[in-house]
């Protein structure tokens, strides 16, 4: 029998669920493919290789993925639209508004789908799907940081290879959307692992506390996540909008720092 991942239901038809929503991923190839003259391009780690194609879970029902989480997406592709399509430049500060239910939710269903295609703590997220659908109330163990990723400089030896490889890119900028993990040192000596999703300059930083870390242990352990990186703002579901300013990470550390994560090479 065929069980849809979000609702548990059996013995229906299931249907492909992009990685990246086809209308948000029609975007990020408009926004970008100027520049990189190619479709945005993946990382499929159970396959340990770069791939053109869009990764897909085969898992949803169409009522699931035709309903609520096609609404998640509507409501993405509107921040899309007035935020996420454009380049922060360092220093500048963005007066971020938004639905913290909504954009959670969504933030979840990205990682929960994620995790399926690449076989990682697909357990741990699917505790969320109830929230993800809307049909559970917010999980006290997630927390959802922002940060703002911003143009730098190309090294002398990357100027060469984007000559080499006919790019128009005259500064590294923060274009190469992903879904992946970061990792942070507590003082403790824990070594906690975060999921990122990054859209252009923003990038969502998510951390989902296992159940038996005491919400003490989590306060203490955000404490230690923000001496890390100071110029991540916390998302509250009562703070919209509020200033972030973008400082702290450029766009190359930002990339390289995914791709240490993952333990392949840089491109």
């Amino acid at each position: 029998m065929q069980t849809c991942a979000y609702c548990d239901k059996t013995g229906t038809k299931l249907t492909k669920e992009h990685l990246w929503p086809a209308s948000l991923h029609r975007r990020i190839d408009k926004a970008n493919q100027y520049i990189f003259k190619e479709p945005n391009i993946f990382y499929l780690s159970k396959a340990d290789k770069i791939i053109v194609a869009e990764p897909q879970v085969k898992d949803v029902c169409a009522e699931c993925n035709n309903g609520v989480l096609s609404e998640l997406d509507a409501y993405i592709c509107q921040l899309w639209d007035k935020y996420f399509y454009k380049i922060v430049e360092r220093g500048e500060e963005v007066r971020f508004e938004y639905n913290y239910n909504l954009l959670s939710r969504w933030l979840l269903k990205m990682s929960y789908n994620s995790a399926r295609i690449h076989n990682s703590d697909v357990e741990h997220l699917a505790k969320c799907k109830g929230y993800i659908l809307g049909q559970a109330p917010q999980p006290d163990h997630v927390m959802i940081h922002l940060q703002l990723a911003y143009p730098v400089a190309f090294t002398s030896c990357d100027l060469r290879t984007v000559r080499e490889l006919g790019l128009e890119l005259t500064q590294h900028e923060p274009r190469r959307n992903r879904i992946g993990q970061l990792s942070y040192v507590t003082r403790t000596g824990i070594h906690r692992v975060i999921r990122a999703v990054h859209l252009q300059s923003y990038i969502f930083l998510i951390h989902l506390f296992p159940s038996k870390v005491s919400p003490r242990e989590r306060l203490s352990n955000l404490e230690d996540f923000k001496l890390n990186l100071p110029f991540t703002e916390r998302l509250d579901d009562n703070v919209s909008p509020f200033l972030v300013k973008c400082e702290g990470m450029d766009s190359r550390e930002s990339l390289y720092s995914h791709y240490r994560q993952k333990g392949i090479p840089k491109l």
